[in-house]
């Protein structure tokens, strides 16, 4: 049985305040768990979403990993979104990043009876490696909570995570980055990729606030037996299953669109989000269609 993977931990050094991803060296990059910089020749399309957020310099903001305090994401049925795998089988190559840019959707609870349903509402919005075919993955992404007491509205949080899964692990490990500040409304891009260096798996998440030009990121180094296997690429909207332990509930979100989502194969190449399946969610009202853009994903008030 595969162990459980560990937590992950934000660059051993932060970045100077005088930091340019533009003109940083690829080992600089590397070092601050900054997004590599993509090959302009033969990935034209990822090395310009990296370049437009480069040049606005972005600001690395110090933070901390915390363990998001829940009974644990099971969404084997309840996601909306775009799924893009890494076929044909017989000579699939690899993913080994996937890239995303989203609004982050604003929640609203359930109504019964022309009230507010009580309950603790949860619901994650993330871009993510594997997890379609295998249990192994990766996902950076945001986590929305809402809690509704006596039909009152109490707390609205919305944190940004990372969110992986190991082969002996049931669940999702959800870990939210502390001090950095995501709203509904906000545009966010997030940034999963997988480094293989030393006979060691690394996977990493970045995502930037594009709204405030601020960044975070973190790693997580893969222990034996935990592997990437890069063979499907996603853009997703996703909640607990109704009939899980301890399940929340899941809100009405209006909608979000992802854009400019992009999956980059280990032999270079870059495939669109265009490409991807759209899947719906089974219990739930959130579903996915496909826009000229990007990807509308949108929950049962919408349409």
């Amino acid at each position: 049985m595969a162990p459980k993977l560990p937590v992950p931990k934000g660059p051993s050094v932060a970045p100077p305040l005088s930091f340019a991803p533009g003109s940083a060296t690829d080992e600089e990059l590397k070092k601050y768990i900054y997004p590599p910089r993509p090959n302009p020749a033969s990935s034209p399309k990822h090395y310009a979403v990296w370049q437009q957020i480069a040049s606005c310099r972005p600001q690395h903001v110090p933070t901390t990993m915390s363990e998001f305090q829940t009974t644990g994401l099971e969404e084997s049925r309840n996601w909306s979104g775009a799924v893009l795998p890494s076929t044909p089988p017989d000579d699939a190559v690899p993913f080994d990043c996937v890239i995303g840019s989203w609004i982050i959707p604003n929640l609203h609870p359930r109504r019964a009876q022309n009230a507010f349903k009580d309950g603790d509402y949860q619901c994650y919005t993330w871009v993510g490696l594997d997890g379609w075919t295998n249990s192994d993955c990766l996902k950076i992404g945001v986590v929305l909570e809402l809690v509704v007491i006596n039909g009152k509205i109490q707390k609205r949080s919305t944190y940004a995570a990372i969110l992986f899964r190991g082969e002996a692990e049931d669940t999702m490990n959800v870990y939210v980055f502390s001090n950095f500040v995501v709203n509904p409304g906000d545009l966010v891009t997030g940034w999963a990729w997988v480094t293989d260096d030393d006979d060691c798996t690394t996977g990493n998440g970045w995502i930037c606030n594009r709204s405030s030009n601020k960044w975070v990121s973190a790693s997580i180094d893969a222990p034996d037996g935990v592997v990437y296997e890069g063979t499907s690429a996603e853009w997703i909207v996703a909640g607990k299953n109704p009939d899980a332990e301890g399940a929340d509930a899941f809100p009405n979100y209006g909608a979000t669109v992802f854009f400019n989502g992009l999956a980059h194969r280990k032999e270079d190449g870059v495939v669109s989000m265009k490409e991807a399946t759209m899947v719906n969610a089974q219990d739930v009202k959130s579903s996915a269609v496909r826009d000229e853009d990007g990807v509308i994903v949108h929950s049962a008030t919408l349409f």
